[in-house]
């Protein structure tokens, strides 16, 4: 059986000789070709297009430096594949690896010395494109030097599949908080890829990540928490390259450095042990106190992204409860004008206010749904989302013109987050009251007099006051309905 062979848009043909392991999209092969020349062969098996691979390979024949797996060739025959620069020393996983098997905490020089590789083999990627998915397993060794693998594949698959735009990409531990917006997300820079060397200098320092958990822990932490302080784990650390680790890891992409050249230049003031040894007291004492003020910096950062995530999920959260409301609203009109005919059924709304008359009649029906007080509730039935009321009223009328009214409180469950419900909520006052609180019910119809009265709404029969709570849903709407008419 003959010998699977590759051969290259270069002209030059390519045997396998030993496989090395899966990659991300498919194998990595060693190859050698008519020369004796030794490479690693990359196949791709998710469809890529011809033209988009050799687009792609153009520019990643643009990268070349001392600290980046070259570009070889590509080719489609039998199978679309890359070629690349072998570099057989195994990757930087190997080494976090093999260090926290043995609990040996890399040397510092050691840590600084990959740090100015890898930033200056970032210098020369981003000159061309960007990477979007650096960690460990795609920084290889060849012998001392460190070689940054695998730049380009999140563009080349984003350009290929046509089925998502990477605005993202990445994988979950080192991925910035950019990259878990996906495609509605910012257009990635530099700084998409400084942070994720961030993570990968403060696993090097510390020889643990700064999060860690399941995907969903992991979003959230690379979204709205602060890692501890490296020095917390590993007192010496210089306070420079803390700094440095704790500037890369900063939510803001723009707080991270201007480039990779930037940060690099920054690393020059990372001592040596020997200048480490020789800083002054006062020296020592500014340094530290140069990286509290970043530590709280960045918390204060993480605290103001969380209240502004907070603000944003609550705001998409009350449009969607008043979509869900219209939807009811108007099947129940629906269903209404169908059986009153030929009498209409008018309507306005706007901004989660609604109002119905119907033809003849002195009588509107409105509803009305915003946001919720800040309610201290004994067991409500969920997370409120949004409060309101459903109201009628007559012009006809000489009580200010109300007729009655109940309120409307939008929430979700725990264990159903996605899923919006509706309650309809009238309180009645038992014999014990001497007069009504008002001359309808509910007593209460706006937001500040929920506050107040929250209490007795989930809490069961208090004192005077007994609830009355029953599903919102279209049949209860037409049942409102009703009232329009005398």
């Amino acid at each position: 059986m003959a010998a699977r062979r590759y051969e290259g848009q270069s002209g030059r043909v390519y045997e396998p000789i030993e496989h090395l392991g899966p990659g991300g999209f498919g194998a990595v092969e060693r190859v050698r070709d008519d020369d004796g020349n030794e490479y690693a062969l990359k196949t791709l098996h998710l469809g890529f297009d011809p033209d988009v691979l050799a687009a792609e390979a153009e520019n990643l024949s643009k990268v070349k430096h001392e600290n980046v797996v070259g570009y070889v060739d590509h080719g489609t025959v039998p199978e679309t594949f890359l070629v690349m620069e072998l570099a057989a020393g195994g990757s930087l996983k190997d080494y976090i690896s093999a260090a926290q098997q043995k609990g040996e905490h890399f040397p510092l020089e050691t840590i600084t010395e990959w740090a100015r590789q890898l930033l200056e083999g970032l210098v020369a990627i981003h000159e061309v494109l960007l990477h979007r998915d650096l960690k460990p397993g795609n920084v290889l060794l060849e012998g001392d030097v460190l070689k940054i693998a695998d730049f380009g594949m999140t563009r080349l698959v984003e350009a290929s599949t046509r089925t998502e735009t990477l605005k993202g990409g990445g994988t979950a531990l080192y991925m910035p908080p950019e990259g878990w917006a996906g495609p509605t997300g910012p257009t990635p820079t530099p700084a998409y890829d400084l942070y994720s060397l961030g993570v990968i200098l403060y696993e090097l320092a510390t020889l643990q990540p700064p999060f860690s958990g399941g995907r969903d822990e992991l979003r959230r932490a690379h979204l709205y928490e602060e890692p501890t302080s490296p020095r917390a784990l590993r007192e010496d650390i210089p306070p420079a390259l803390e700094r440095l680790i704790l500037q890369l890891l900063r939510k803001d992409p723009a707080q991270r450095g201007a480039s990779a050249q930037e940060c690099l230049e920054l690393l020059e003031f990372v001592p040596t042990e020997e200048e480490g040894e020789g800083a002054s007291e006062v020296l020592e004492r500014l340094q530290q106190g140069a990286s509290s003020l970043m530590q709280e910096a960045a918390e204060r950062e993480a605290e103001r992204a969380r209240a502004r995530d907070e603000f944003e999920s609550r705001r998409e959260l009350l449009e969607q409860a008043r979509a869900k409301l219209d939807e009811m609203l108007s099947e129940a009109r629906d269903t209404v004008a169908r059986n009153i005919a030929p009498l209409e059924l008018t309507a306005s709304d706007g901004n989660g206010v609604w109002e119905f008359r119907m033809q003849h009649s002195p009588r509107m029906l409105s509803v009305v749904l915003h946001d919720p007080p800040d309610v201290q509730a004994l067991n409500p039935p969920g997370d409120i989302i949004a409060f309101g009321r459903i109201e009628i009223t007559d012009e006809a009328t000489s009580r200010g013109g109300t007729l009655g009214g109940a309120n409307l409180v939008a929430f979700v469950r725990e264990d159903a987050p996605w899923v919006i419900q509706f309650q309809e909520i009238q309180l009645k006052n038992m014999a014990l009251m001497p007069s009504m609180m008002r001359s309808y019910e509910p007593f209460f119809l706006k937001s500040n007099e929920l506050a107040e009265h929250a209490p007795y709404l989930w809490g069961g029969a208090m004192h005077v006051y007994t609830p009355s709570h029953r599903e919102l849903a279209a049949d209860v709407i037409v049942e409102w309905f009703t009232l329009l008419i005398p």
